[in-house]
């Protein structure tokens, strides 16, 4: 996404896995004053390719993937799965609009009304009480599922953590990543199956009073690594995603 103001001027961008119909990751800056840009005018525009291919197929996925599949309907509606954007509250209404379902990723509802929710509202006060814009890139990673559910297809798009990577400008502050577990199965793993970092949520001033029900399963087991971490795991990341921030934030900063 760009603003044509003679040089363009990077507003964020979106990557799209259009063969498992998936969003990959997402990335904007938000500054004190939240996401202010304006995105009516004739100088702002989707630097897509084939966006209408993929409304159709996010339109599959939403309605026809799992509405067809009685085995796969049960197995949502009993896991408490949704169809919502990855963005929650930073992006103004008219923006999601635009994008329609290109946004939705599949949600465990215990984790975005729970955990997720406050770290959320820890975040947009942490950076609306400051004087740096911060970079975020948020995605889905991980489709390890419990084995009986193994033969229904449409949980190869239902990712096992939600991320947002947080970068500060202008500070000395390094960034981080949080990830969410997105499932309601956390109890029948050990916490070291499921957490793959030294957690540091604890140390992270800004999550002072919110990161004492991380722990809390049904609220969304929620965790923060430092960079360097991520780069040690073994985990699908790609984390070459990080060169990918370096890459493309330039314009951002």
């Amino acid at each position: 996404m760009a603003k044509d103001n003679g040089t363009k001027t990077w507003l964020g961008g979106i990557c799209y896995k259009q063969d498992n119909i998936a969003l990959y990751d997402i990335f904007f800056k938000m500054s004190p004053n939240g996401i202010t840009w304006d995105t009516q005018g004739d100088d702002w525009k989707l630097q897509e390719n084939n966006l209408t291919s993929l409304f159709k197929r996010t339109k599959w996925l939403t309605e026809s993937g799992i509405e067809n599949d009685e085995h796969a309907k049960f197995w949502w509606t009993f896991r408490h799965m949704e169809h919502n954007p990855i963005i929650q509250n930073e992006w103004p209404d008219h923006l999601k609009n635009q994008l329609k379902s290109a946004l939705e990723i599949c949600w465990w509802a215990g984790l975005r009304l729970g955990n997720w929710h406050k770290y959320q509202k820890a975040l947009q006060s942490y950076i609306a009480s400051g004087t740096n814009a911060h970079i975020l890139l948020g995605g889905t990673l991980g489709e390890r599922v419990p084995e009986e559910l193994a033969d229904i297809s449409i949980e190869s798009v239902c990712h096992l953590y939600i991320y947002e990577y947080v970068e500060p400008l202008n500070t000395h502050d390094q960034p981080i990543f949080v990830f969410g577990y997105n499932s309601p199965f956390a109890d029948f793993y050990n916490r070291s199956e499921i957490v793959f970092c030294p957690d540091i949520c604890s140390e992270i001033p800004w999550l002072s009073s919110t990161w004492q029900t991380f722990n809390y399963s049904t609220m969304g087991i929620m965790f923060c690594c430092t960079v360097d971490e991520v780069k040690r795991t073994h985990l699908h990341l790609n984390v070459d995603e990080i060169n990918v921030v370096e890459k493309y934030v330039v314009g951002l900063k």
